[in-house]
């Protein structure tokens, strides 16, 4: 806070760099940046402009106008013109953005390891929750806000999801033998560009780093137009989501539900607010519709409350009620969108990932599943890669009622197709202890009969195993413990 004894040290730094390294290097940005900063948490917002888009403009010379740092100089000038109340200037800049880090996340999220996954995709937590700030909370009747921030979270929802499990495996595996060497050469050109950019300019030249980066980046562009144009999976897969295109795929007398927790950001005392969950509501055609459903804690306790009755047998009157509240706070902001669908694609958020929707209560005392069809989804994105289905290679399999104790492993040649080699348990399981579920068992019995010749899996043939050796089933239900074990150092 002492603004006096700063700015001086702020401004020896920039000249210091400037003489030592040239106009038009990274570090001399990134001393512009911060000086703006400086005066942009002071209020001197006519001060931080120049500043900020001086680092705008060395960036984009130095690095390329899609490297990350010139996301964050852009992200600046949004989040400033934001507390000046220039919305059109603001939505302008983010916009540019959030193209960027697109651009960034695709490639970052192609190679490297799980926890580096994770850890870039953090990075961008603060910009999509901008984005759906700016949206609910500074523009809400503004279509191009609108717009902005529902197709930033169908494109980063559930990303990480998508992520670690194996899309390049999953490509490989679809794709004709011909484009595989192909989609090797595409891999090995996005992990060269990603570690390039990542190793940052150091003491090289900005322009020869300049040139590295846009040759690997023209490399990658060529590759990933030439996959598209010859595989529909590739296309899918790697293209950047649009809000049309999910839309195309919704039927007619359905609707997608996007829920999203987001935090507000308070301008005023530069900080971000308690979490809150919104909606956003698009049906087959017409603009997107959304509803700010309130504060995240207040819906998460209510959620808590209905899903711990529903745990407890003999319990209806109780799961009614809270399945009644919690309806009151979630569903019936949105049920006036709904318009006439019959056909819910719901996609939760947060702690309403746990929520079995199905037996949420409305105010006529029916079930929401007495009143719509419900298909949940990671996210509206999924509609795009279940545009191309693959075909089923076994009848259903129905997986209930395990018996950790007297495991069965003949099980294992009902459902295998293939020698896929010695299947190994994922983890050491034999100190934990598991009870029966015989309401899972009813459950399959059930359901079974509706069922054209299922594979039913209960008890002792119901083991990892055998699990792990299904392949493609038309359906797969599992109903089985869930655990979590604690995070070992």
């Amino acid at each position: 806070g002492n603004y006096q004894a700063a700015e001086p040290l702020l401004l020896r730094s920039l000249e210091i760099y400037e003489i030592t390294l040239g106009d038009f290097h990274a570090h001399v940005a990134t001393s512009f940046n911060n000086l703006a900063a400086f005066y942009h948490y002071q209020g001197n917002y006519q001060a931080a402009e120049p500043l900020y888009r001086r680092s705008l403009e060395i960036d984009e010379t130095s690095l390329g106008e899609s490297h990350p740092h010139v996301a964050i100089s852009l992200n600046n000038l949004a989040a400033l013109y934001q507390a000046q109340g220039d919305i059109s200037q603001s939505l302008s800049f983010r916009q540019r953005s959030l193209d960027v880090e697109e651009t960034n996340l695709a490639q970052n999220l192609a190679i490297g390891s799980e926890a580096r996954k994770q850890a870039y995709i953090a990075t961008l937590t603060n910009t999509t929750h901008a984005t759906v700030s700016l949206h609910l909370q500074e523009a809400p009747d503004h279509p191009k806000a609108t717009r902005l921030a529902l197709t930033t979270v169908l494109r980063r929802k559930g990303r990480i999801l998508d992520a670690v499990t194996e899309t390049q495996q999953l490509l490989r595996d679809n794709l004709s033998p011909e484009l595989a060497p192909l989609l090797d050469e595409y891999t090995n050109a996005q992990t060269q560009l990603a570690t390039r950019l990542y190793a940052g300019l150091g003491n090289q030249d900005p322009e020869i780093y300049r040139a590295e980066i846009d040759t690997l980046r023209q490399r990658v562009e060529q590759l990933e137009d030439d996959l598209s144009r010859r595989s529909a999976e590739f296309r899918v897969a790697t293209e950047p989501v649009e809000i049309e295109a999910v839309q195309a795929l919704i039927p007619n007398d359905a609707v997608l539900v996007e829920l999203v927790q987001y935090s507000p950001f308070d301008f005023t005392s530069n900080n971000w607010e308690s979490p809150r969950y919104a909606a956003y509501i698009l049906h087959a055609s017409g603009d997107p519709q959304w509803v700010d459903l309130g504060d995240a804690e207040t819906i998460d306790h209510a959620a808590v409350a209905f899903l711990n009755a529903t745990r407890v047998p003999n319990s209806e009157q109780r799961v009614q009620i809270t399945g009644r509240q919690l309806d009151e706070l979630l569903i019936a902001p949105i049920r006036p969108l709904l318009g006439d669908a019959t056909h819910l694609l719901l996609s939760p958020d947060g702690q309403l990932n746990l929520i079995p929707f199905a037996a949420l209560v409305d105010e006529e005392n029916r079930y929401l599943v007495e009143s719509y069809q419900l298909t949940h989804l990671t996210t509206g994105r999924d509609l795009l890669r279940l545009q191309n289905p693959r075909p089923s290679r076994q009848p259903p399999v129905l997986f209930a009622n395990p018996n950790y104790d007297d495991a069965d492993t003949s099980a294992v040649m009902q459902v295998a197709q293939a020698t896929r080699g010695e299947s190994q348990r994922s983890m050491e399981i034999e100190d934990l202890q598991f009870g029966e579920l015989p309401g899972t068992q009813r459950e399959v019995e059930a359901i079974a009969p509706l069922l054209d010749n299922p594979i039913v899996l209960t008890e002792a043939e119901a083991t990892e195993n055998a699990l792990k050796q299904v392949q493609a089933p038309s359906i797969l239900h599992l109903a089985t413990h869930g655990f979590f074990l604690q995070d070992v150092e």
